[in-house]
């Protein structure tokens, strides 16, 4: 390993990949540096005894990925691993809501500015919502609840950065379900 870089990136969640990524494109020699192991799909944790959690006082042992951090007035859960904050984000993509830049932020930072990102990010992630075949039992009784407290309007399907398969229906039942 080259022991010169043009540029070193600490992180490889979604700001880091991208931005090393932009900065090799431009013909830079990036040094990407991720805290945390490398996850093959084999590895990812699944039931309770599996590696979830992420210590950083004792990594050996605990070095799952998932890295909760409480203080006084916030607790913070953070990502352990190659890949970083995409190991634990469960594929969901959601743009803020207008009304949460009314106050609080720099006049420069704005949905309406915001907007085109949020348009080029779902163009690239080929962002889906799941077809209805495809919605738990879980998602159907929140939407019933919703529309019975009166916010049917504010209940949507989240977009994902995944692509369900077709044609496909739950028929096995639900993960960890008694029947699933």
């Amino acid at each position: 390993m080259s022991a010169t870089f043009a540029a070193i990136v600490i992180g490889s969640g979604f700001g880091g990949a991208i931005t090393a990524c932009r900065l090799a494109e431009k013909g830079m020699k990036v040094l990407v540096l991720a805290r945390g192991r490398r996850w093959a799909a084999k590895d990812y944790p699944r039931k309770a005894g599996d590696a979830w959690l992420y210590n950083h006082r004792a990594p050996a042992q605990l070095n799952g990925w998932l890295d909760l951090r409480f203080f006084t007035n916030i607790a913070v859960s953070q990502a352990a691993g190659v890949g970083g904050g995409s190991l634990a984000y469960s594929s969901v993509a959601l743009e803020a809501n207008p009304n949460l830049f009314a106050s609080g932020w720099p006049a420069e930072i704005t949905y309406a500015e915001l907007k085109p990102y949020y348009d080029k990010v779902a163009k690239v992630m080929n962002l889906q919502t799941l077809p209805d075949g495809q919605l738990t039992q879980r998602f159907k009784l929140a939407r019933e609840a919703a529309g019975k407290l009166g916010h049917a309007d504010r209940f949507a399907k989240t977009p994902l950065a995944v692509r369900p398969r077709l044609p496909h229906t739950l028929t096995a039942g639900e993960p960890f379900s008694a029947n699933g």
